[in-house]
């Protein structure tokens, strides 16, 4: 099916979740490449997740920063113990991965 003929509303639900995740595969590799070559989008979504990406970066590598990351993570899940040290433990074996730049 070509882009021409391609109609959502005729989609099953199987077709659009699978039409949905290549759209957004493509979306993302294409962000991706444009922030390698040093081209990105100026868009607050491209802002916020390569602010994500050097987080998880900072994390995985206890680079300098890191504890303002953590205490803002433990500010945020007040009574959720455990759960920034979670996050940074992810960080730390590349569960969470960086969407924009590449792996530290």
């Amino acid at each position: 099916m070509n882009n021409k003929d391609l109609n959502i509303a005729d989609m099953s639900t199987d077709e659009l979740r699978t039409y949905e995740a290549a759209r957004k595969k493509a979306y993302r590799a294409s962000r991706k490449a444009a922030v390698e070559a040093g081209g990105a989008s100026a868009t607050e979504s491209t802002a916020r997740d390569l602010l994500a990406d050097l987080a998880i970066m900072i994390l995985a590598t206890n680079a300098p920063g890191s504890d303002v990351i953590m205490s803002g993570l433990d500010r945020y899940y007040v009574g959720k113990e455990g759960w920034p040290i979670s996050i940074r433990a992810k960080c730390r074996t590349g569960k969470f991965k960086p969407k924009l730049i590449g792996k530290s």
